[in-house]
């Protein structure tokens, strides 16, 4: 074993994208061409922008892309296109830390929520640490259990907020700073995806002592996926007309597609 993961598929639905197409797969294969390299490059990433080269996140990734990180605008417009390469450069980093021994770092740390939440605000610094949505029930129970089978200790931390509200208070306000924005369908897709996928961790791992789990799931079933949706193109469409946010941003948030116009 050379200490770096092998090319295992990625599990793109569990930060609530497809499987990529077009140009989105070309630029996956690319990394995957060239994994190592993109690894130690986001190493260096991770450290310069967290000061934790185990910080593994898809928005530290997109960074490594000149096309993407070139401003605020290009962020907004390449998002999508970069999601799964970014997606495919998080897991393998993690792949690569769980390859090595667990002496020095003996917990790692998986965030679970849905996009807009909070999480990276509440996520811990130091160690491991995953800062994803686990959206998959299967793809959170396969990198679970390769921490413990790494001799690691798991610690699970769910970060609720009202689907609607992280969307107006988290997402927009971010992609206004940033340029990064969540499309409807996928943000839609953590939050429902994540919900569930919690509450099926907490049954399978409850028996468990080496997988700790905190946070709380709001009572009832999960959001409803149709009404979820037509309230944030409502919120877009609403804040479009204000003025509040560039036609770019909302054709983005819509998949690209041109389904409205600023009054």
């Amino acid at each position: 074993m050379n200490g770096e993961p092998d090319d295992a598929q990625p599990d793109y639905g569990d930060d609530g994208f497809a499987q990529p197409t077009g140009r989105a797969a070309e630029i996956d294969a690319h990394v995957l061409g060239n994994l190592a390299e993109y690894l130690e490059r986001y190493r260096s990433k991770a450290t310069e922008l967290t000061g934790n080269p185990h910080y593994l996140s898809a928005d530290i990734a997109k960074e490594l892309f000149p096309e993407y990180a070139a401003s605020p605008e290009a962020r907004t417009r390449n998002s999508t296109i970069f999601q799964a390469a970014s997606t495919r450069i998080k897991e393998a980093v993690l792949r690569s830390a769980l390859m090595q021994s667990a002496s020095g770092t003996p917990q790692i740390t998986f965030m679970a929520g849905g996009t807009g939440a909070g999480k990276s605000t509440l996520a811990p610094r130091q160690g491991v640490v995953y800062d994803g949505n686990l959206a998959s029930i299967k793809g959170a129970r396969r990198k679970i259990d390769a921490a413990l089978d790494s001799g690691r200790l798991v610690r699970l931390l769910y970060v609720h907020r009202d689907p609607l509200q992280a969307y107006q208070h988290g997402v927009l306000p971010r992609a206004l700073r940033y340029g990064r924005i969540v499309p409807v369908d996928a943000h839609v897709s953590t939050h429902v995806g994540a919900f569930i996928t919690f509450k099926a961790l907490k049954r399978y791992y409850k028996n468990n002592s080496r997988v700790g789990m905190a946070g709380l799931l709001p009572p009832g079933p999960p959001p409803d996926s149709h009404q979820l949706r037509e309230s944030i193109l409502r919120l877009i469409q609403g804040e479009l007309e204000k003025g509040s946010i560039p036609e770019l941003m909302a054709e983005q948030a819509l998949g690209g597609r041109r389904a409205f116009r600023a009054s």
